[in-house]
C-alpha cells in the first residue's frame, strides 16, 4: 500500500488516482447495475459538469458507495 503522504500535494491527479483506487478495493465488487450508474453518473459529471476524469470518478464513486451502504442498513 503507498504511503498517501509520499505523494506530492502539488500531485492532485495522483492523489485522486490512489483514493479511487482504494475506494474500489474496500467496497468490493459492484453489480453489473451498479457499474453502469458508477459510469454514467462518472461521465455526465466529465461531460456535462466539467470535472476532470479523475474526480468525476472520485465523486460517482463515492455516491455508489453510500447508495450501497444505505442498501446494506
Amino acid at each position: 500500500m503507498q504511503n498517501i503522504f509520499s505523494l506530492s500535494q502539488k500531485d492532485d491527479k495522483s492523489l485522486h488516482i490512489y483514493f479511487t483506487n482504494e475506494l474500489k478495493k474496500e467496497m468490493g465488487e459492484l453489480t453489473t447495475e451498479q457499474f453502469e450508474q458508477f459510469e454514467e453518473r462518472a461521465a455526465i459529471m466529465e461531460y456535462e459538469g466539467g470535472l476532470s476524469k479523475e474526480e468525476a470518478e472520485w465523486r460517482s464513486l463515492q455516491i455508489i458507495l453510500l447508495d450501497k451502504l444505505k442498501m446494506a442498513v
